[in-house]
């Protein structure tokens, strides 16, 4: 596998995915990549139909393809789903001196998950319109809320919250997932197979 095939994965495996289980497997064969469901990190409780699991993917797709403009690939993206054959998500590779650099590449590596306090200041009208313009798919609708309206949702949110964390096996699996500290995590990297 060339460097710069490794890079892209490398990319790709920084993305967000539901309770990090990283449930991704990726393979290259002459100019595709291809990215398959790790099932064994599904997550039975809290995501019965697998779709969180495909958003994850989805994630690290985004990843892939940003990398691929910076190390002057074009991308060519299929979902592959064959009778008889998994589902799979399969990259075309195509070299390029004319690919566009995506400026989110830089923020790939500074990705992190937070739970501080955020800036309490207004999302500007143009950002919260490019917002709801990006949702524009039939059959799709999505409600935003602005700190004004979050009394409407708060309650709804405290007794899903409330549901999720009496149940034992949904707490058993979060747990499951956490890393305590950074040795556990690379233990448990290498238990799984970080990339296969």
């Amino acid at each position: 596998m060339s460097y710069k095939i490794q890079k892209l994965i490398e990319f790709a495996i920084k993305a967000p995915s539901s309770h990090n289980t990283q449930p991704w497997k990726f393979s290259y064969t002459d100019r595709f990549l291809r990215i398959y469901p790790d099932y064994k990190r599904s997550l039975p409780i809290v995501d019965r139909d697998n779709h969180a699991l495909w958003i994850s993917l989805g994630c690290a797709l985004e990843n892939l393809v940003i990398a691929a403009g910076y190390y002057n690939f074009e991308t060519q993206v299929n979902i592959i789903s064959e009778k008889g054959v998994e589902k799979y998500i399969e990259v075309k590779l195509f070299v390029s001196d004319a690919t566009i650099k995506d400026e989110l590449f830089s923020y790939i590596e500074k990705r992190q998950s937070t739970r501080n306090t955020y800036n309490r200041g207004n999302i500007s009208e143009q950002d919260l319109s490019m917002l709801r313009n990006s949702f524009n798919f039939p059959g799709i609708r999505v409600r935003f809320f602005v700190p004004k309206e979050f009394h409407l949702i708060e309650q709804f949110i405290i007794e899903g919250s409330n549901r999720q964390f009496q149940n034992k096996s949904f707490v058993n699996e979060l747990v499951s997932w956490f890393r305590f500290s950074e040795n556990e995590a690379r233990k448990k990297e290498m238990a799984y197979g970080f990339l296969q």
